[in-house]
């Protein structure tokens, strides 16, 4: 039997695995517009390079939005799928205390990205490198520019994998939807996922905090919670415990309700054990038998009025 030729345009961490995937049974052509095949790899590792999450079955699925759309393909392959697979690759990982899964320690993004490379290169996937995505012709083939010139593709499958809008500088610019609307294709608008939040900061967090970072934090938003760090920024947070809560956010605001925030800076205290840190302390003594560091004392006075901080009984549940 004929084997198939696939097109695949994207060469990010989706187009990658989908080549991977189809080359054992598919002549597959891998088109990127970049110089360099997945270079977001190489974005996301300057800021902690995980690789996948630990959770696992409705809580797995609950992290995606719309509701239900990745829920088939995230049972067939799940992060314990992919831990496998990045193994066999020989890049073993493990589960952070965020329930993050990073590479073992050593072990740079750069390598996890060649050794991807190596991967596809033994099973006969041709990738092509300058090679942008350009609309489509009058048969509705895709078109690549490259330094040829444009032509069409031809292919017995396309296979789409072209990012969001996120970050430009990778190739994800967020072009596409205008040109699949010339062939009656249209597509969701773009919306905020793995982003900050923007709070409105007094003069004393920003100028004194700004880049610090709200270590052992639970951020709850609706019905989202998560554990892990933020860091201040001039603008608000951001970090590993906000993420996971923005989908609700972008709810709350599409909705046209308020969009709340909240931080717990003593998520594995209850009120009962803060309270005995605090018994025989008096109100300039609070910081210390909290174990607050300065970033958290002057977030949690930022929003906490005086006599609520004076008072024990207010202050452990504004923490």
């Amino acid at each position: 039997m004929e084997r198939r030729r696939v097109a695949i345009i994207g060469g990010g961490p989706a187009g990658l695995m989908a080549a991977d995937t189809l080359a054992p049974a598919c002549d597959v052509h891998l088109y990127e517009h970049g110089r360099a095949l997945g270079r977001k790899f190489l974005v996301a590792g300057q800021g902690g390079f995980n690789l996948t999450t630990s959770a696992q079955g409705p809580d797995l699925l609950a992290r995606y939005r719309p509701a239900g759309f990745l829920d088939e393909a995230l049972t067939a392959f799940g992060p314990a799928d992919l831990r496998a697979w990045l193994d066999e690759r020989g890049i073993p990982t493990y589960v952070g205390t965020s329930g993050r899964v990073f590479p073992r320690k050593g072990i740079k993004p750069i390598t996890v990205l060649e050794r991807i490379r190596a991967r596809l290169v033994e099973r006969g996937v041709q990738v092509h490198l300058e090679h942008a995505f350009d609309g489509f012709d009058a048969a509705a083939r895709p078109i690549v520019e490259s330094r040829a010139g444009r032509a069409a593709i031809a292919a017995d499958v396309v296979v789409f994998a072209l990012g969001g809008a996120s970050w430009p500088v990778t190739g994800s610019t967020g072009i596409w939807p205008a040109l699949f609307r010339t062939i009656g294709i249209t597509a969701r608008p773009f919306q905020a996922s793995n982003c900050g939040v923007v709070l409105p900061w007094p003069a004393s967090v920003t100028t004194a905090h700004a880049g610090k970072p709200l270590k052992n934090l639970r951020v709850t938003a609706g019905p989202l919670t998560a554990l892990g760090e933020a860091t201040i920024t001039a603008h608000g947070l951001e970090g590993n415990a906000i993420y996971p809560v923005v989908p609700a956010l972008r709810d709350a605001l599409d909705a046209g309700a308020e969009a709340t925030v909240r931080l717990d800076l003593k998520p594995t205290n209850t009120a009962e054990d803060l309270l005995r840190k605090l018994s025989g302390a008096a109100p300039p003594e609070y910081a210390k038998a909290l174990h607050l560091d300065r970033a958290q004392l002057a977030v949690l006075k930022a929003f906490t009025p005086k006599e609520r901080f004076r008072s024990p009984d207010s202050l452990v549940q504004d923490v």
